[in-house]
């Protein structure tokens, strides 16, 4: 490190070209990233450095992309180095100015190459372990590849694309050999990636899941548990997962006076946003958000009137009523899910299997008029709800789920 200081430190002496007076913007810039220098704080004075740059100023002048060469090889951005002083070179007046930098260019460019490690998906982001094969005798390019090798077992986003010092590497058991003056690739599959432990996240997916399911709450107090089964298919965008459900249930009831029933035509269909953390190996937890419209059979209602009649009813059974039937009712279901995979990665495809625990709210009214079904099953009646009556329910869901990520 104390190199790389010492360059950028003597990249800002180059100072404006003769007869020009810098900007005073750009001359601010490389005054506080000298400070920073100085203090140690390299990566705010690159951050300085970069943003003068990217100004119509910075961008002509050749003592600012000079000093942002030595910002940039101090921390280890070798090809970022080499393209800086390769501009100041074209920018500068200065013949003796314009062969340092071609020469600070040239030397880099004849001690690294660029490697390009890639994904089966752009986009996906694992963890890599980086092993140099070569002994490195140059302590700065050491300390530069064991900082690179460190950054990357935190995660980085494929593909990734680096100068190296020249020799020969592995990338996840998988070994290259980095020229000078050369570009490399390596391609990892998936289960290479997945080998140290990557799960394979950033990709499409078919997502198959059943449980248990049950409603709570004061009007629903005479559900049972149900079978429940969700198809998903998602999608990552922008470090999100977009998903698109379609539910069913098997959703079942006690009535009164009848025993038990049930109804086949609970169906729901919905979309849900999500992100996924990895908390170690191949686990994921994946929190999410999501809203579902459909249709939640069972819904009991009060009722009075004949049977021959059309019978009016509301969501308060009371034990006036001269009926007690069960109604669907079309319902909003905004729900929140937390769930854990574990996925073994393929060539091209990963397989996961977890677990997941939803809560629902259930925003419903039963439908009016409608036909439902008395406490004497063979018996349908009539209905038409009075004061626009509502349902509501908190529902809770614990499923287990397989998942195929594909290509």
């Amino acid at each position: 490190m104390i190199l790389g200081l010492l360059t950028l430190l003597s990249t800002l002496a180059w100072g404006a070209e003769p007869g020009q007076a810098e900007d005073a913007a750009v001359q601010h810039a490389m005054d506080q990233a000298k400070l920073f220098t100085r203090r140690g704080w390299v990566e705010d004075a690159r951050a300085e450095l970069e943003a003068a740059a990217a100004t119509p100023a910075g961008a002509e002048s050749a003592a600012l992309w000079w000093a942002l060469a030595g910002a940039r090889l101090t921390l280890c951005d070798a090809e970022g180095a080499w393209l800086a002083a390769e501009r100041a070179a074209a920018l500068t007046k200065d013949e003796a100015a314009r062969a340092e930098a071609l020469t600070f260019a040239a030397d880099l460019r004849g001690q690294h190459g660029v490697l390009t490690v890639s994904a089966p998906h752009d986009g996906m982001f694992s963890r890599l372990q980086l092993e140099p094969q070569s002994m490195l005798l140059n302590p700065e390019h050491k300390r530069c590849v064991e900082a690179l090798s460190l950054t990357w077992t935190h995660g980085v986003s494929l593909p990734a694309r680096v100068a190296l010092p020249q020799g020969e590497y592995a990338v996840q058991g998988q070994t290259v050999t980095v020229s000078p003056s050369a570009e490399s690739s390596l391609p990892l599959s998936m289960s290479q990636l997945g080998a140290k432990g990557f799960s394979a996240l950033q990709v499409s997916r078919l997502e198959l899941a059943s449980g248990v399911s049950t409603l709570f709450g004061p009007q629903a107090a005479h559900y049972a548990p149900s079978l429940e089964l969700q198809v998903a298919f998602t999608q990552p965008v922008a470090g999100w997962l977009i998903g698109a459900t379609v539910d069913w249930s098997a959703r079942s009831w006690v009535m009164v006076e009848a025993g038990p029933a049930g109804s086949a035509r609970s169906v729901a269909g919905g979309l849900r946003l999500g992100r996924e953390l990895m908390i170690g190996g191949p686990l994921a937890l994946r929190p999410t958000l999501g809203y579902r419209y459909g249709v939640i059979p069972g819904v009991a209602l009060g009722c009075v009137g004949g049977s021959g009649e059309g019978l009016s009813c509301d969501t308060s059974p009371a034990p006036s009523d001269d009926w007690a039937v069960y109604a669907s009712a079309l319902a909003h279901i905004p729900s929140a899910e937390l769930s854990m995979n574990y996925r073994r990665a393929g060539r091209t495809t990963a397989l996961g299997l977890g677990v997941r625990a939803g809560v629902d709210l259930v925003l419903g009214a039963p439908q009016s008029p409608g036909q439902a079904q008395a406490t004497t099953r063979e018996l349908t009646v009539v209905y038409t709800v009075v004061d626009d009556a509502a349902f509501r329910a908190v529902g809770l869901r614990m499923l287990a789920e397989v998942s195929v990520a594909f290509r």
